[in-house]
């Protein structure tokens, strides 16, 4: 028998104190974090968090700058919805408040709070890969697949609020999973309090995202306590109604703002109530047309081909194959035969996962309403014959998060990634289908690996993209800029050079306080101006006629030294297709009146620029001086 002082490794140690601490720490920590159980499970958290932390280095764009000037002027005195007119929740600019007062407004440790939100999100990834019963390999692959998917959508980013949604999205997904076994009434009480807390702070994140959540949390209680339903439900609501009461009146707002500014006129921008509870119901037939092209349903039988001919005919087995699997190895390979040009198009760019997305969203709501009834039979028998898994019900909230995401897409179903990621991570724990066949799951496996490759690439070469707005891969372009107000500030050389004129112009004026950036108040962040009349965003799905109508009298009557104007009529004849039946936006008046001063020369232009001109987000700046 091994002496007290030889660790499992060979080591020799003396009996000390240290040693002891040491052995402990070897045996039940990094044994744990470095054992071979866990290993590639670990390494890929790690590679997630490395590419995580080169996207938040490489993100600093032509709209930034919104979350900034709301915290800003929130922490000199304005009202968020009151005096701001704020369509967003508020939850993100209170976070980004207590940053700038704690840590300053450095651009560098303005990145804090981004690199915590990454933390946060990986490691609820993490949590939930390990609660599967699948191999170190596979869930390494899991986790990197969920991880890269998640955040495929180009415009996502780590200083967001829709990562934050994510990750109380994922962390109350793992409070459920937890209720389910918990057998204390007390513990499952601190469970549904934590569970409230999480959903008030998701709907003061994303009002949407927030709805769906509640929804599919009750559903998920009800399900998950076997008794005291009712009162655990009422406790979800205390505690949900409590938390985002607290958040609301942290802003200093009253509850009729709030609620008239961020609730009732924020769908206006959208379309209206009607438009916006009516586009998920679009989602299924968009995809449909969409899968229906020719080239779409060749990627797809692309690469269900490779997956057959790898889990059927090609993978290493100890038995032969039999009949069936031959066939199915063969089919796997005429289908690649077919189309066999196309392999290197498929693993190296991002259209199986549009693809795949697309026949996701065709058969997301059927097999929400599938689960759900299966639900309602299990509750129907007295004697339930049919076998229930709890955990099933949790595929409702994934499923709840794409009907949200679709209230903002106007029914187009690219780009809402995440909650196939979600539901990619529940399948293994409590999916109502089970793969008992080995080759079964070698399959789905197979596919997932092809769609790693492609999301990486694509986000390596495109670390950030949102219209105009465009990175240029990691570490590509970029140069260290020491601000004088913001320090040291990882930023794209033509962005410099396009912005720098334009602080120049306003400094040499003497007119800081006089400067109005349209839609995006970069120029101001930049050129350290605050907002004028505080109007920090005036984008075409975040601002209604009232703001652009008061917009418009003011700069009639009493304009800003400086105008920095983004003309950008692609996107603003898109947004009125997606969102306004292609009726004209109030913006068009705004631009007709830009137009108008500018050709009776009342307005004159300072400096012009193409930055960030590229099709089919026709953009082009101009400086305007208005006296």
């Amino acid at each position: 028998m091994n002496s007290p002082s030889t660790l499992q490794s060979g080591v020799i140690l003396k009996d000390t104190p240290l040693a002891h601490h040491f052995r402990e720490i070897w045996q039940f920590r990094i044994r744990n974090w470095v054992g071979r159980g866990v290993f590639r499970q670990n390494l890929a958290f790690l590679f997630c968090i490395l590419f995580g932390l080169c996207l938040i280095v490489n993100t600093l764009g032509a709209g930034d700058g919104v979350w900034f000037w709301y915290s800003s002027l929130f922490l000199h005195g304005k009202k968020l919805y009151a005096d701001l007119h704020l369509v967003q929740q508020p939850l993100m600019i209170i976070e980004t408040a207590v940053s700038m007062k704690l840590l300053g407004d450095g651009w560098l440790i303005s990145k804090v709070a981004a690199v915590l939100h990454l933390l946060a999100y990986c490691l609820a990834l993490l949590i939930l890969v390990r609660k599967s019963d699948l191999s170190d390999s596979r869930k390494a692959l899991l986790l990197a697949s969920t991880f890269f998917i998640s955040i495929s959508f180009e415009a996502y980013r780590f200083d967001d609020y829709h990562v934050i949604t994510d990750a109380f999205v994922l962390y109350t997904i793992i409070g459920l999973l937890q209720l389910q076994k918990s057998s204390s009434w007390r513990g499952r009480r601190s469970l549904i309090s934590i569970l409230g807390i999480l959903s008030g702070l998701a709907l003061t994140t994303r009002l949407n995202d927030g709805f769906a959540l509640i929804i599919g949390v009750t559903l998920a209680i009800f399900c998950s306590v076997p008794k005291r339903k009712v009162f655990s439900i009422f406790l979800y609501g205390i505690a949900t109604s409590a938390s985002a009461l607290l958040i609301v009146l942290f802003t200093g707002d009253s509850v009729r703002d709030y609620l008239m500014f961020s609730v009732f006129k924020a769908a206006g921008s959208k379309g209206g109530i009607g438009q916006v509870f009516l586009d998920p119901v679009r989602v299924p037939f968009l995809a449909i047309q969409s899968l229906s092209q020719n080239m779409n349903i060749r990627n797809l039988t692309l690469a269900c081909g490779i997956a057959l001919v790898w889990a059927f005919w090609f993978k290493p087995r100890p038995e032969k194959h039999n009949k069936w699997e031959i066939a199915l190895g063969a089919l796997g390979s005429a289908m690649i035969g077919t189309c066999w040009h196309q392999i290197l198009t498929l693993l190296f760019t991002f259209s199986l996962l549009n693809d795949l997305s697309g026949f996701f969203a065709i058969l997301l709501f059927p097999t929400g309403i599938w689960i759900f009834g299966r639900f309602l039979r299990h509750l129907s028998q007295i004697a339930p014959k049919v076998p229930w898994n709890k955990g099933e019900i949790l595929l409702l909230i994934p499923i709840g998060q794409f009907a949200s995401g679709a209230m903002s897409s106007g029914g187009y179903y690219e780009g809402l990634f995440q909650p196939l990621a979600v539901v990619m991570l529940l399948a293994p724990i409590c999916s109502p289908l089970r793969l008992k066949r080995e080759r079964g799951r070698e399959f789905l496996f197979v596919l997932m690996l092809m769609l790693l490759v492609p999301t990486f690439l694509r986000r390596a070469v495109v670390p950030y993209s949102w219209h105009s707005y465009r990175e240029h891969g990691l570490f590509a372009g970029r140069t260290w800029y020491t601000h004088p107000k913001y320090g040291l500030m990882f930023i794209d050389r033509d962005l410099l050079e396009f912005v720098r004129p334009v602080c120049d112009a306003v400094d040499q004026s003497g007119a800081n306080d006089e400067l109005l950036s349209l839609p995006f108040p970069f120029a101001n962040y930049f050129c350290t101006s605050p907002p004028w009349h505080g109007y920090v965003q005036t984008f075409f799905d975040t601002s209604n006629r009232q703001v652009i109508d008061a917009l418009l009298g003011q700069l009639q009557a009493s304009p800003p030294h400086w105008i920095l104007y983004q003309r950008q009529m692609f996107s603003l004849y898109w947004h009125e297709k997606l969102y306004n039946q292609s009726r004209p936006l109030p913006h068009r008046d705004l631009d007709a009146l830009i137009q108008r001063k500018l050709a009776s020369n009342e307005w004159k232009v300072a400096y012009k620029s193409d930055y960030s001109n590229q099709m089919p987000w026709d953009t082009h700046w101009v400086l305007i001086r208005t006296q």
